[in-house]
């Protein structure tokens, strides 16, 4: 029981480390993008590089497929997305 109980404690412990860590990371990340949206816009930087082009950044915006894999409470601005890509 004693052991239980430390292991419950353990895990609560590591949860409330894991929450309050992302509450920091959050705001110290520069860009609010997820990692699929950070992916996507890596390829095409990589694509637009290969081709001598430039991103359109209304373009990301108004994607479809962008929006769906972006966070829905926090959609991405052109600002984070400029930032990002500058970084």
């Amino acid at each position: 029981m004693i052991r239980e109980e430390k292991e419950k404690e353990k895990a609560i412990d590591n949860i409330s480390y894991r929450i309050t860590k992302d509450k920091k990371q959050e705001d110290t990340m520069m860009a609010k993008l997820t990692k699929k949206q950070k992916m996507v816009l890596k390829k095409k930087q990589n694509l637009a590089n290969m081709m001598g082009e430039s991103i359109k950044i209304e373009n990301i915006i108004n994607d479809p497929l962008f929006k769906t894999i972006g966070d829905k409470n926090k959609p991405a601005t052109a600002e984070e997305i400029q930032e990002f890509l500058n970084k």
